[in-house]
């Protein structure tokens, strides 16, 4: 089942020296991840009376085999959680 948060659900994280995540926790459950997959940024609508949107995005595989995608909230300074697909 794949669960979706479109506009991201908070979570703690743990980050390497690199600032590279490496875990967080959902609901109380650890999950580590085993590969970054894939990773891009998106910087945009800075110019939009809405505000900007300025997200560093993960792609990756847990230890549990799930495949998620997160990101890194440079405005907000905070990670959350966009999908997962388990």
């Amino acid at each position: 089942m794949t669960r979706m948060w479109p506009h991201g659900q908070p979570i703690p994280m743990q980050t390497d020296d690199q600032g590279r995540p490496v875990l967080f926790v959902l609901n109380e459950q650890r999950f580590r991840l085993l590969r970054i997959e894939q990773h891009w940024e998106v910087d945009t609508d800075w110019w939009s009376d809405d505000g900007r949107v300025w997200r560093r995005y993960v792609a990756a595989t847990t230890l549990e085999g799930d495949l998620i995608v997160l990101f890194y909230d440079v405005l907000r300074e905070g990670w959350f959680l966009e999908k997962l697909y388990d």
